[in-house]
């Protein structure tokens, strides 16, 4: 009887893996085959110039200063992007973590029983939340799905484990491994997805194993998560100790910093009220009016340039501006604001909450089962604490609490259930399948039609070459629009870029553009070979305004090249 049980477990494995690796195979055609891949944040392609040593015009060599990611996975990309240059490591490695982990989640979501119904539902969910890991790659949703695989398996192990214990023990390593390699890429992410899976593990482990006389899998969970924090703890002082003594002068290291700071502090935590505070404080400390627009305009132009600024100056420009922006203090506030943040964003957040809820009612017979109680008592815990410490939590937090909380529906759909499977209704199976369809339909639509309008801009950015120093006026979409992770057309690397206002005073931007022989940034660039990227008329007229107003010359904008998207101007003296 032992031996046909292991046979059946084995024939079991055998077919969850079989639908785990089609539905990944169809998740990844649609992923590359549908979409423009691009990054989803700044910090992606910034940690990706920096590790591969091109941070856009400065070149100094793989590096493992990525700022977010802990400095011992910096080390693995430095490793292999000293040998192996040409391959596109911090996305490579970002794809195979996530298919890793896209199979494992697959596998183990199909809970105790699986019917067609249930493949039928796991399909549907895979499509609409896993094709945006791939195409639109970031670190904290990667940090979170692969974190949020290793919990489902711990999930699925302390509920259902009985009998063979090699499988166990397989999936414990499969835990710890997946939680710590997730806590190297974004510590943040890891310990949010414990915090959140914990809350609900715990109550599970109580449950089934209170009086058992069989405790030998629930201690070995428990050394296992000792064991995790130990080595999640000790990367933690690693990376710490290794920031602490790095060079003063490491170039790398602080570009990040700087930037990641102005950009989180100015953007998004920035409370109503404090611009004009942080506009008179600029003004003030410095000899020029400098005002926020100035600020964050400076932010990207070294985004761009990392040579144009003084490094000395970094800490003198931290200590005016970060005091004056801060956290949320007061809760009911913070509350207030995430939620009205969520209204003005409702397509993104309320149809999945919406659909989620959908998916735990169908699978507990068109009833919330006691342990969706505590799955959305924790999803709520987890919201507040992410209110309090973050006024508008970005979508990319929400999109991995999405996937966590859809796979704990799937895995635990069976615990404590007499009865062989769940019984799903008519009509919640009808309901599910309708709200799974219009979230594949708005989802793939809007995001087909993004990137579309992406390979059009990279089609018009192919143009540019890296003769001229190119003047950005038009407000582009951020540079993660122009940089495809597989099939870059252009390495951006040698082309100099500059984003900046169109009446920007600012003293290290003014020191650079006098390097490059430019004393007064709006009259030269229409006397020079600068070539303005041009989107926007209104930004072009300012422009024209400006130069009469202060330089009393007039001035014609010439066409240069045109695209589809944008166009290639330049400006003259008339």
């Amino acid at each position: 009887m032992m031996l046909q049980g292991q046979i059946n477990q084995r024939k079991d494995l055998i077919h969850r893996t079989i639908f785990a690796l089609l539905t990944a195979s169809v998740v990844l055609f649609v992923s590359y085959y549908l979409f423009t891949p691009y990054y989803m944040t700044n910090d992606d392609i910034s940690m990706r110039l920096n590790a591969s040593g091109k941070y856009f015009a400065y070149d100094y060599g793989p590096n493992e200063y990525l700022l977010f990611i802990n400095y011992l996975y910096g080390v693995v990309l430095k490793w292999l992007y000293s040998h192996y240059p040409t391959v596109h490591w911090y996305d490579l490695l970002f794809t195979v973590l996530n298919a890793i982990a896209m199979i494992v989640f697959m596998v183990v979501s199909q809970g105790r029983y699986h019917s067609y119904q249930i493949k039928l539902a796991l399909f549907f969910f895979s499509l609409a939340f896993f094709p945006i890991l791939f195409y639109q790659p970031q670190f904290t949703v990667t940090a979170v799905f692969l974190a949020s695989s290793g919990l489902l398996v711990l999930a699925y192990l302390l509920a259902y484990t009985s009998g063979n214990r090699k499988w166990c023990y397989l999936g414990l390593v499969y835990f710890v491994v997946s939680v710590f390699i997730a806590s190297l890429i974004r510590i943040n992410s890891a310990l949010l997805v414990m915090a959140f899976g914990m809350f609900l593990i715990t109550s599970i482990a109580f449950r089934r194993y209170v009086g058992s006389t069989d405790n030998r899998i629930l201690l070995s969970m428990i050394v296992s998560v000792l064991f995790l924090s130990a080595i999640v703890y000790a990367g933690v002082l690693a990376n710490k100790d290794f920031y602490a003594k790095s060079p003063g002068h490491n170039v790398a290291l602080k570009i990040n910093k700087l930037r990641s700071g102005m950009q989180d502090n100015a953007i998004i935590t920035l409370r109503e009220g404090e611009r004009e505070k942080i506009d008179s404080a600029l003004s003030s400390a410095t000899g020029d009016h400098w005002s926020l627009n100035d600020f964050l305009m400076f932010r990207s132009w070294m985004f761009a340039n990392e040579e144009i600024f003084s490094l000395a100056s970094i800490e003198k420009n931290n200590k005016i501006f970060f005091p004056i922006v801060s956290k949320k203090e007061n809760l009911t506030e913070s509350i207030k604001e995430v939620v009205a943040g969520l209204y003005r964003l409702h397509d993104q957040y309320y149809k999945y909450i919406i659909y989620l809820l959908v998916l735990a009612m169908v699978f507990s017979g068109g009833r919330l089962f006691n342990h969706s109680i505590y799955l959305l008592s924790a999803f709520a815990l987890i919201f507040l604490i992410i209110s309090f410490v973050i006024k508008i939590p970005p979508f990319r937090v929400y999109l991995g609490m999405y996937i966590l909380m859809g796979g704990m529906v799937f895995v635990l759909k069976d615990y404590s259930s007499e009865e062989k499977g769940v019984l799903i209704n008519t009509a919640a199976r009808g309901l599910f399948i309708v709200l799974s369809m219009a979230m594949l339909i708005f989802g793939y639509v809007g995001n087909y039609i993004k990137s579309h309008n992406l390979e059009r801009y990279i089609q018009d950015y192919d143009f540019v070459d890296d003769q001229h120093v190119y003047v950005f006026l038009a407000g582009l979409p951020s540079y993660t629009s122009l940089v495809l992770p597989f099939r870059s057309a252009k390495d951006l690397s040698s082309i100099k870029m500059v984003s900046i206002g169109w009446a920007s005073k600012m003293p290290y931007v003014q020191d650079v553009l006098k390097e490059y022989g430019i004393n007064n940034f709006e009259y030269s660039i229409c006397t020079n070979d600068d070539v303005l990227i041009s989107g926007s008329a209104e930004r072009i007229e300012r422009l024209v305004i400006f130069m009469r107003e202060h330089y009393q010359k007039d001035v014609e904008i010439l066409e240069y090249k045109k695209g589809e998207i944008f166009d290639l101007k330049r400006c003259t003296l008339k």
